[in-house]
């Protein structure tokens, strides 16, 4: 199941029966200056790691679309890539995520998926013990094929059920490692805009333009590469 259309929310809003319930023109204006190419916007490649199971298409597909029914979000077969939108301060920022399937069969490839990341969510799950003791192995992915001064975040998902996993192991395991520690829920929404909002302004504190692709609305677009920024007359969307 593909990402959804970043303007779905807005054009369901202006079909509502009730006025009061539609957005004004303003809001109109703005979501479709956002999505139409005009805003400059700023493209971070941001891998997603864990156990299959621990809920991380879901984290994603609930963030773009908070009503997204969760028998609607399958557990990821092979390899998904996500562009998340969102906004940080006045600057348009799209996540680029990389979310592999969390069986040992795709871990040959997870380095050539994950190479040049500015990011990475390393999530578990926080009533399942067995996720939490697998991260060790998921670091190794970020360590060896993420860049240099990526910006990992430690997700504790499924903070909505009975909790198998000490608030203050995982707290240790993320200040041991370098990492923001954070618990969210997908199914409650707890968290889950502050947990994608963190990790963007974290990785934008820390980088110059230099070190990403500004997207532009012209026939030549920029890219990341191992190079450095190169331009190409394609759209990879």
């Amino acid at each position: 199941m593909g990402c959804l259309h970043p303007l779905r929310e807005i054009v369901l809003q202006c079909l509502e029966n009730d006025p009061s319930r539609r957005p004004t023109i303003n809001e109109v204006t703005r979501d479709l200056k956002r999505n139409d190419g005009s805003q400059k916007r700023i493209e971070l490649k941001i891998a997603f790691l864990g156990n299959s199971g621990v809920g991380k298409s879901l984290l994603i597909k609930r963030y773009v679309d908070k009503d997204i029914p969760q028998e609607f979000v399958r557990s990821t077969i092979g390899v998904e890539l996500h562009p998340v939108p969102l906004e940080i301060g006045n600057q348009m920022v799209i996540l680029r995520i990389i979310d592999p399937a969390g069986q040992e069969r795709f871990d040959s490839i997870a380095p050539s998926l994950f190479r040049g990341s500015h990011g990475a969510f390393l999530v578990y799950d926080i009533s399942e013990p067995r996720t939490f003791m697998d991260l060790p192995k998921h670091m190794t992915f970020i360590d060896a094929a993420c860049n240099e001064n990526v910006k990992v975040m430690l997700i504790g998902n499924k903070k909505d059920l009975q909790r198998r996993v000490a608030f203050d192991r995982a707290k240790s395991y993320a200040d041991l490692n370098e990492m923001e520690y954070l618990e969210v829920s997908a199914m409650t929404h707890e968290n889950l805009e502050e947990m994608f909002e963190r990790l963007a302004s974290s990785i934008l504190d820390s980088l110059d333009t230099s070190d990403v692709g500004i997207l532009e609305r012209s026939a030549s677009r920029v890219h990341l590469t191992g190079d450095g920024l190169k331009p190409s007359s394609q759209c990879n969307c």
